[in-house]
């Protein structure tokens, strides 16, 4: 449900989608962090473990909604596809 999502840091949700998106998918991401994000999402992924895929599918829609805007991760998402 929502408190799942809402109890996740910013590191933690970016973290959820990069497992949710696969190693493949996830480079157009990946790609966007500096060092020291990179650093915080790894920490933050291997805080979540494994996390409920309700979860991360509500995490995924909302970054979606988010990034909405022209030219953003979502371009990148559906060249990943």
């Amino acid at each position: 449900g929502p408190d799942g999502l809402t109890l996740l840091t910013g590191p933690q949700r970016v973290a959820a989608l990069l497992m949710l998106l696969g190693e493949e998918d996830g480079k157009a991401v990946w790609s966007e962090l500096n060092d020291a994000e990179v650093k915080k999402v790894c920490v933050a992924m291997a805080e979540l473990g494994a996390v409920r895929g309700e979860t991360v599918a509500e995490i995924a829609e909302e970054f979606i909604g988010a990034c909405a805007g022209p030219g953003t991760v979502l371009g990148s998402l559906d060249r990943a596809q």
